[in-house]
């Protein structure tokens, strides 16, 4: 995904401000919510293209956001807002604390 893409109809992705091993979050608008500033977690593709444990890796990434709604407003949980699929990349969609620099991406 690059900045300036919609995601699922929603998310206008502005930039990237972390990259890990196996996602990017990026800062983004949510487009349905008066363009409320979120975060969104984006496993990278060939990740989930190129494992073999792909389906475990989809199981996890959901456990994460299942688990982050059932915590609801602990103060030091960043809260999970939606979560899903779109063209083949799963994302979370979390509210943004803050945008530490970027570093090395």
């Amino acid at each position: 995904m690059d900045s300036g893409s919609i995601l699922a109809d929603r998310y206008h992705l502005l930039h990237p401000f972390h990259a890990g091993g196996m996602s990017y979050v990026y800062a983004a608008q949510d487009l349905h919510q008066f363009r409320r500033s979120v975060a969104i977690k984006i496993l990278h593709q060939d990740v989930v293209a190129n494992s073999r444990q792909a389906s475990e890796l989809m199981a996890s990434f959901a456990y994460e956001a299942r688990v982050s709604m059932l915590l609801g407003n602990h103060p030091n949980i960043v809260k999970v807002l939606d979560m899903g699929v779109s063209a083949q990349h799963p994302f979370l969609v979390m509210e943004l604390l803050g945008e530490p620099p970027l570093k090395g991406v």
